[in-house]
């Protein structure tokens, strides 16, 4: 259901009322100014740090000559790439001896790949165009053709059973009043809503989850 029509619809549209150089990272923020508003305390807003907190794809994004396209994935080269996916996939991976990403990461391949019009990488609804027709030489089209599919945790069910008194310890009422940055109450209709299944906040609450033990960490 995570990735039904539905919920692409309202994540299209959310990232199409972003300023341009948002648009396409919309795709991949789970935590919205809205929601960072009802989230983090009046103190925590209001500080200089919480002003833009996506200054580095803005910065990024402007440094780039290119347009369209070609600008976004220089950005996600820029950022989401190279400390996120790869770093996870490349651990993942490796730890069960697989060379999933190397051959893609040949500088030599990525230069080539920028340097190309856009009409080559999409063409409507069409993704990958010129890598698809390359690997049709050597590889059946069911193959070529297989929608796009992750890796990701069943942490949505995790955090309903073996992760839920971690869960209930990091994001506890005592906890979250005493170090005063986030709005407990706010917090807590998050996880009843989760474990009531009204709602997936699975990002959210591992997010937080993580921010507590990084504090507990080097607090």
């Amino acid at each position: 259901k995570k990735k039904g029509a539905v919920n692409k619809i309202k994540r299209f549209v959310s990232g199409a009322c972003l300023p341009e150089e948002l648009g396409h990272f919309r795709w991949m923020m789970f935590m919205s100014k809205s929601v960072l508003k009802r989230l983090f305390k009046d103190s925590v807003l209001n500080s200089q740090n919480m002003n833009d907190n996506f200054f580095f794809i803005r910065r990024h994004y402007k440094d780039c000559r290119a347009s369209g396209l070609n600008r976004s994935m220089y950005v996600d080269i820029k950022t989401y790439l190279v400390d996120n996916i790869l770093v996870k996939v490349d651990r993942m991976s490796m730890a069960a001896s697989l060379e999933a990403r190397v051959p893609f990461l040949d500088h030599r391949v990525v230069e080539f790949a920028l340097s190309l019009p856009e009409e080559l990488k999409i063409k409507g609804f069409k993704t990958k165009c010129l890598l698809k027709n390359m690997a049709g030489r050597f590889l059946p089209q069911d193959i070529i053709n297989k929608p796009k599919q992750g890796f990701s945790i069943p942490m949505k069910n995790w955090l309903k059973g073996p992760v839920k008194p971690l869960m209930m310890d990091m994001l506890s009422e005592d906890k979250l009043k005493r170090q005063g940055l986030l709005n407990y109450g706010y917090v807590n209709n998050l996880i009843n809503e989760h474990l009531s299944n009204k709602e997936n906040h699975s990002h959210l609450l591992w997010s937080l989850i993580l921010f507590q033990l990084w504090c507990n960490r080097f607090n």
